[in-house]
């Protein structure tokens, strides 16, 4: 697995594989919190060995001290 980059105090970029779907989640609490989904990002057609650079801005980041976040594969149902 990839380390995630986190730049700014809102940009997470990370690898990904283009067949592979992914779920970003994130929890402000690393004890006894849910994690929450950001977004999913959709499998692209490919071998599987192809790996693309992926970009999610978190909008709700800004002013909160501290957010962790989960890369997830296969992504989750739902939005």
């Amino acid at each position: 697995m990839e380390p995630i980059d986190v730049t700014g105090a809102v940009t997470i970029r990370f690898w990904c594989s283009k067949s592979r779907s992914y779920s970003l989640l994130y929890r402000d609490r690393m004890e006894d919190q849910q994690w929450t989904s950001l977004t999913n990002i959709a499998a692209i057609s490919g071998t599987g060995e192809e790996m693309r650079l992926v970009e999610v801005v978190d909008p709700q980041a800004a002013g909160i001290p501290q957010r962790y976040y989960r890369l997830q594969t296969p992504a989750l149902p739902g939005p």
